[in-house]
C-alpha cells in the first residue's frame, strides 16, 4: 500500500467525482450537481488516491477575499475501510492542500 495522495482534480477526474456524488444524493446528504457543473467547477476539487485510485474528493469555492466555501465533499467507502486498517501514511504532490490554504490566508 503507497498511502493517501492528495492532488488537485483532473478532467480526467470527473467521472469519478460524480460518482462519488452520487453515492451520498440520492437521499440528499450531499446536493447533487450537473456533469457540466462539476467540469466547469473542477479548478476546486481536490482528489484523494489510494494506490492510484481516486477514493475522495472535496471542494473549496472562493465567495470573497477572506471567505470560503467547502463543497461536494465525499469518501467512498474504501477509504473508510483503510482507515480504519490503519492507513494513516499521506503524501501530498506538490501541497495542494498547503497551497489551498495559503491561498485563503491573508
Amino acid at each position: 500500500m503507497e498511502g493517501l495522495l492528495l492532488r488537485p482534480a483532473r478532467t480526467q477526474d470527473v467521472a469519478t467525482i460524480r460518482r462519488l456524488v452520487d453515492i451520498y444524493a440520492p437521499d440528499r446528504r450531499l446536493l447533487s450537481k450537473a456533469t457540466v457543473t462539476l467540469y466547469e467547477d473542477v479548478t476546486e476539487f481536490l482528489v484523494a488516491e489510494l494506490d492510484g485510485v481516486v477514493v475522495a474528493c472535496g471542494a473549496v469555492h472562493v465567495m470573497w477575499e477572506d471567505l470560503a466555501e467547502v463543497r461536494t465533499v465525499a469518501v467512498t467507502l474504501i477509504c473508510a475501510v483503510a482507515a480504519s486498517a490503519g492507513c494513516s501514511s499521506t503524501r501530498s504532490s506538490g501541497g495542494p492542500a498547503t497551497s489551498a490554504s495559503r491561498r485563503f490566508s491573508a
